[in-house]
């Protein structure tokens, strides 16, 4: 055997053992990632009733972009093509790939959702957030996975923007280990003065419901940190934006007290909740039908 053929076997061989490595490990490493009694969610099998990714959703919510802009409340500055857009940007660029895998209709609901508050998918007014959808295996003992839908998640900011409307300011504050806080619930007052030194670890949060107008406060909420804490989901904008979602905890009270008899603002408490209780959204909670195709 010649030099050039004993390097060419050499790199064979190596190349041949690489891949046996590489497949007894990859083999093995799903076995070793997940724990006993969970079941592994197979992705390719996500959403089998429907197709799911980006292209999809756009072709979905191109269809359905009257019935998205009947939605919208009179007055409000959005359109239903510019809520199209960042819904479909937001899903691009979303860090967690599970929104791509979410259902079509589950993407519509959530648009039609945002359009319904008046509210868009960009400015930290709201985000699509993927859920998973589990059944109890009864043969298997397990949980197991069927699909990723995706929910609306309006953040603090969105609160401010429908509570703005009625005249009234969500003031949400971070309270941290070294400041000096007063607050009154029975009086409505707070006082915390900040200054520019180091402030210490976040506490608490509260929020006090003032008249844009007056800017007198009609009511405050607070919370200690174990409280929102609490509150706390396994979701991007809690992984990537804690304050943020902190400052919402005690803002979602409060909005409760913001005086309102509009629609828009009564299906963000109809939004919270379908959260909370881990619910889709869907056409009975929308107020109207929605024809899919």
């Amino acid at each position: 055997m010649t030099l050039p053929q004993q390097e060419e076997h050499l790199h064979t061989t190596s190349r041949s053992r690489r891949r046996q490595a590489n497949h007894q490990m990859n083999s093995q490493a799903p076995h070793q990632a997940v724990p006993a009694g969970v079941q592994p969610v197979n992705v390719a099998t996500v959403g089998q009733s429907e197709k799911v990714g980006v292209h999809e959703v756009k072709r979905l919510l191109n269809g359905k972009i009257k019935a998205i802009q009947r939605m919208i409340p009179k007055g409000v500055q959005l359109t239903a093509e510019g809520l199209i857009h960042n819904a479909l940007l937001q899903m691009e660029l979303a860090r967690d790939n599970r929104i791509k895998q979410c259902t079509p209709k589950s993407i519509l609901y959530s648009v039609m959702a945002a359009a319904s508050v008046g509210l868009d998918l960009m400015g930290d007014q709201a985000y699509l957030i993927p859920m998973e959808k589990t059944r109890w295996d009864k043969e298997q003992g397990v949980y197991v996975s069927d699909y990723y839908y995706s929910t609306l998640w309006p953040d603090y900011k969105g609160l401010c923007t429908v509570a703005a409307r009625f005249g009234w300011f969500l003031d949400s504050q971070i309270v941290r280990a070294d400041d000096q806080i007063a607050i009154d619930v029975g009086a409505n007052t707070v006082q915390h003065p900040v200054g520019f030194g180091p402030r210490g670890d976040l506490v608490g949060v509260y929020c006090a419901v003032r008249q844009i107008a007056t800017g007198k406060i009609f009511h405050i909420e607070h919370m200690n940190r174990q409280e929102i804490d609490a509150m706390r989901k396994d979701t991007d904008p809690w992984r990537y934006h804690y304050n943020r979602m902190a400052m919402k905890c005690p803002a979602r009270r409060a909005f409760k007290w913001v005086p309102k008899d509009r629609h828009d603002a009564r299906m963000i408490d109809t939004i919270e909740n379908r959260n909370d209780e881990n619910k889709e959204l869907d056409e009975q909670m929308l107020g109207q039908g929605v024809e899919l195709v």
